[in-house]
């Protein structure tokens, strides 16, 4: 094939510095039929322009960097374009913004390079310049707007390109320009090399960096044929031009493709191929059947639609890595604020638990910080009636009352998610109600009171269900699993601190409620021991620690001490155990490990009084003050040992007093003198460690001997500690 004969061109390049790489002089060399002429400012360059009037001093196309003040690209075209509308106009703004590159097209620039000017070849510039620059013998007239023009001596050869292939060609830079998606780039390249080159196999490969595979993104039949179905490339998969081109960034021509050594298939139809990647982004491949079809010009072509795509595909990348970390910041704020509402929430729930005084008090208010958070629109709490087995509401809030009125919360037979956490003791959420739809259930109600997502969570502490606390949204999706583990969280503390409010109130109860308990099938220490050594055993002290273990004093009556000691060293339930002596029957101290029925008497809001092990069951006895229901306290233990049996019940005067109550009593049963000496003992500091006064200083405070203050201490201390231990 011939070389094509080429116009001689003036071209201007305008810029305060150079604009090619090594020198503008690189551009004559790329094109000796281009000549270039260089101007270092807007101003010189518009009166260069203007001064073409002699058709051999013509100015056929202009090149203009952007490097303000010297020279502002968009106000350069847009002046020009005042007088010369289609002289063309390239610029090679560097890192051009796409602010930048929307005003420099909006104003008339012909092309804009988003490439740094280091790396645009001056061939392939060559080569854009050419692609729109018309030939002064076509329609039109010159580009400069000089009419007249007689045509040139020289012909175009058969691969120069045409009008129609200038026309495709702009409009596939203008559309990869303002390309979005990578595949739609890819789609426009494959479209534009197939109608510039003719070629019936072409294909756009991506890569794709989670698996640094290259893949097809665009690919004509016949190329996928030329492939035989191999089609994607890199490491693991067969050798191949195409990932070879990729790796060296090196474009490839040939004449005849099956003479390659590298041909993925042997037996491919393909003939003359041309392999063009670009940059980190992918390689474009064209090929016909036909030998020595393609030549450097359809190599140039190409890189021209790939120069303009990897510029592309780096802004439409960092738009989308923008994108992302500002996604990435929003879900990061949005998990912020979830957090802090989550803090807040919790911390407003716990300032509510220690405010209030009562149950009653510390379930609203509960349910108060819950629906005032905005995340819930309806709360409640309710606990199971032993008696009727149904679950019973005893607070909430506003908006969903009529919703409670409306079902029947039998625990055993109703599916909502309130009464399956009553059943099961653990949390159950319906974050989309209208999923579930089925018949007349409880989700139509739900919905009909614009409830679309539900949450219930158990109030539990120490094996003791105090209730069960749901709340409700008007809208699916919540809660989301983070908040869900709060509010599971919030059941537990709102359950401690029913248990506390008890235990307290249980101590300022005057009144008492006394019962006597069998218990079956207990697997108790005190059981264990008592079955050993064929003895009852009696439990004198029950005191839980902290770190979950309880320290008990226990008798038993008739038996050796190496008896009681070996049935203890073989359980794993006792930590220690030691012999402290007794009067008729021997007593132990022991620290015992997991659950004992004191603390579980505990937790259900009872006090222990006594406890005695035959071997099969326990005999205890507690105390239900009077602001706990005794039903309320024994379906809780029930729940716990359901073979309690009820023996006796009886109604008696607290032992435990309330401040006031208890100064009167102790006032009452000390002489005047005793008071006064453990009065001023306490004010000299003779009970402090080390003591800050000895006897004999409160004897001399007093003006008494020390024999004397030694005898009214002890008979003093003795009275207060049988009044705290409640001894008569």
């Amino acid at each position: 094939m011939s070389s094509p004969q080429l116009q001689p061109l003036t071209v201007l390049l305008v810029s305060s510095s150079g604009l090619l790489p090594g020198s503008d002089r690189s551009l004559d060399a790329a094109d000796p039929m281009i000549d270039a002429e260089r101007s270092d400012s807007a101003d010189g360059a518009l009166e260069r322009i203007e001064a073409n009037d002699a058709e051999d001093d013509r100015i056929d196309a202009v090149v203009c960097g952007h490097d303000p003040p010297a020279v502002d690209a968009v106000e350069f075209v847009t002046t020009l374009r005042k007088r010369h509308r289609e002289l063309p106009v390239i610029l090679l703004p560097g890192d051009g913004s796409p602010e930048f590159v929307e005003g420099a097209l909006a104003a008339g620039a012909t092309d804009v390079v988003q490439a740094p000017p280091s790396s645009v070849s001056p061939s392939v510039l060559a080569n854009r310049i050419r692609q729109f620059v018309r030939p002064a013998d076509s329609a039109g007239g010159s580009p400069n707007d000089a009419s007249g023009a007689e045509s040139n001596d020289q012909t175009s050869s058969e691969d120069a390109p045409t009008d129609d292939h200038i026309s495709v060609l702009s409009g596939a830079v203008r559309e990869i320009r303002h390309a979005e998606e990578r595949d739609a780039i890819a789609t426009v390249i494959s479209d534009a090399v197939r109608g510039i080159l003719d070629a019936p196999g072409v294909a756009v490969f991506l890569f794709d960096d989670r698996d640094n595979l290259l893949r097809p993104a665009a690919m004509t039949d016949e190329m996928c044929e030329y492939y035989g179905g191999e089609t994607v490339f890199g490491p693991g998969k067969p050798d191949s031009i195409t990932w070879r081109v990729f790796v060296t960034g090196d474009s490839l021509l040939f004449d005849d493709l099956r003479e390659s050594e590298a041909c993925v298939n042997e037996d491919t139809d393909a003939r003359s191929s041309v392999f063009v990647p670009f940059g980190e982004h992918g390689v474009v491949v064209a090929s016909t059947d036909a030998v020595g079809t393609f030549s450097e010009r359809s190599l140039e072509v190409i890189e021209l639609l790939t120069t303009t795509a990897e510029a592309t595909l780096d802004r439409v990348e960092s738009a989308e890595n923008l994108r992302r970390r500002d996604r990435r910041r929003r879900e990061r704020e949005t998990r912020l604020a979830h957090l802090e509402r989550t803090v807040d929430l919790v911390a407003s729930v716990d300032r509510a638990l220690v405010d209030a005084e009562s149950r009653e008090a510390a379930e609203a208010a509960v349910l108060e910080c819950l629906v005032e958070d905005g995340e819930f629109d309806f709360a409640w709490i309710g606990g199971v009636d032993a008696r009727t087995g149904e679950l019973t509401p005893r607070e909430w809030t506003d908006g969903g009352g009529q919703y409670l009125d409306d079902l029947s919360l039998a625990v055993d037979d109703c599916d909502e998610p309130s009464c399956r956490t009553a059943r099961q003791w653990q949390p159950v959420a319906e974050r989309n109600v209208a999923e579930t739809l089925d018949g007349d259930g409880w989700e139509r109600d739900a919905l009909a009171a614009d409830f679309h997502s539900v949450l219930s969570v158990p109030l539990v502490y120490e094996g003791v269900q105090y209730g069960v606390l749901s709340v409700y949204a008007n809208r699916p999706g919540g809660p989301t699993e983070p908040l869900a583990s709060v509010l599971d969280g919030v059941g537990k503390t709102t359950a401690y601190a029913i248990n506390t409010i008890e235990r307290r109130l249980s101590m300022l109860s005057e009144g008492v409620t006394e019962l006597e308990l069998r218990i079956e099938g207990v697997d108790d220490v005190l059981n264990v021991v008592a079955e050993s050594v064929g003895t009852t055993v009696d439990c004198l002290e029950l005191r839980p620690w902290p770190d979950g273990s309880t320290a008990i004093r226990f008798s038993a009556p008739d038996v050796s001490v190496e008896s009681v000691l070996s049935a203890t060293s073989g359980l794993v339930a006792v930590h220690s155990v030691t012999h402290v002596g007794g009067n008729g029957a021997h007593c132990f101290d022991a620290v015992v490990g997991g659950e004992m029925v004191g603390s579980v008497v505990a937790a259900s809001g009872g006090v222990t009084q006594t406890v005695t092990a035959d071997g099969r069951s326990l005999v205890v006895t507690v105390t239900v003050p009077d602001s706990l229901d005794v039903r309320t306290f024994l379906d809780r233990l029930a729940r716990r040992y359901p073979d309690t049996e009820l023996l006796a019940r009886r109604e008696r005067e607290s032992a435990s007093m309330a401040r006031g109550s208890f100064l009167q009593r102790l006032e009452s049963s000390l002489t005047d003198r005793q008071l006064e000496v453990l009065r001023t003992a306490h004010d000299q500091g003779f009970f402090q460690s080390p003591r800050d006064a000895t006897g004999q200083d409160v004897a001399d405070a007093l003006g008494v001997s020390q024999p004397t203050i030694s005898h009214h201490l002890r008979a003093g201390q003795g009275t207060l500690l049988s009044l705290l231990f409640g001894e008569e």
